[in-house]
């Protein structure tokens, strides 16, 4: 995946603090595995009482979610200025017991997450499998049920979490606030994705909020995973807890090409400043 080119992630054109409208996040994900997007109210359908019954696939692949149990059903957080994530709608899987399946299978290499966790300690499961156990299939897995280093406190994989590579620990980093997390690298085939838990085992599933979710299935740079997290992180809200130093912390990409580090700008500054006055000088 090129996100520079024909990418997964291309032709944004929002500002950094403008509104993600829905035509506007219609651009994002043209050839991604799948793509759940909570603030997108379309996409979800709920019972009496906010339950979730289906979350849509935004990818166009139709890899929707469901759960058909009401007892396991996330439910709808509706945003409001003390609710959600940045104002805007999440999905709130409760006690580590609710979950959705997709009702097709998908390939993968990178996974990204905008999630926040609300419980205590334990083993929960944002993205998982539905029968698949081990290795990559507990794609992005919190392991805070033991206290020791370092399996205590810390991702089943590598991870970067708001930007930071840190590799196994860091979980810490996005508990009790919004983040985003993603893992790249891995390789999945015809995977059977469940989102909020590990093989629907109770005590395994998230316990917070869910908001926003990209499958891809093609290899990420430094960059493009740079422009991944900037998007994620503007969009909901925040951009500053991304890493410090990271290409997209101080403004959202508006678009998917990839731009120069920080002391990048500042070398380049630096020299448009110096032709600037090389140029008067010959005046």
């Amino acid at each position: 995946m090129k996100l520079n080119s024909i990418s997964t992630l291309a032709a944004l054109t929002f500002a950094a603090g403008s509104l993600f409208t829905t035509s506007v996040q219609a651009q994002i994900v043209i050839n991604a595995s799948a793509w759940y997007d909570a603030s997108d109210a379309s996409t979800i359908t709920t019972v009496t009482g906010g339950n979730v019954t289906n979350w849509n696939d935004k990818s166009g692949n139709g890899v929707n979610l469901v759960q058909a149990t009401d007892g396991d059903r996330p439910s709808l957080v509706t945003g409001s200025p003390t609710t959600g994530i940045n104002g805007l709608n999440v999905l709130e899987f409760a006690g580590r017991t609710e979950d959705m399946d997709a009702i097709s299978n998908i390939d993968a290499t990178w996974a990204a997450v905008v999630l926040q966790y609300n419980g205590t300690p334990g083993f929960a499961t944002a993205l998982g499998s539905q029968t698949q156990a081990g290795g990559a299939t507990y794609t992005i897995q919190y392991r805070g049920d033991q206290t020791t280093t370092p399996t205590g406190d810390r991702w089943q994989a590598a991870y970067s979490t708001n930007g930071n590579p840190a590799s196994t620990s860091g979980a810490a980093a996005i508990l009790n606030s919004p983040g985003v997390v993603i893992n790249s690298g891995f390789a999945l085939t015809n995977f059977d994705l469940q989102i909020g838990g590990d093989r629907g085992l109770n005590n395994r599933g998230w316990d917070g909020y869910i908001a926003e979710v990209i499958y891809g299935n093609e290899t990420l740079t430094v960059g493009e995973q740079d422009a991944v997290e900037g998007y994620l992180a503007h969009k909901w809200g925040f951009e500053a807890s991304l890493v410090d130093g990271h290409a997209y912390k101080d403004f959202a990409p508006t678009d998917f090409t990839i731009v120069p580090e920080p002391s990048s700008f500042a070398l380049l500054a630096g020299c448009f400043g110096l032709t600037w006055v090389m140029l008067r000088r010959r005046r």
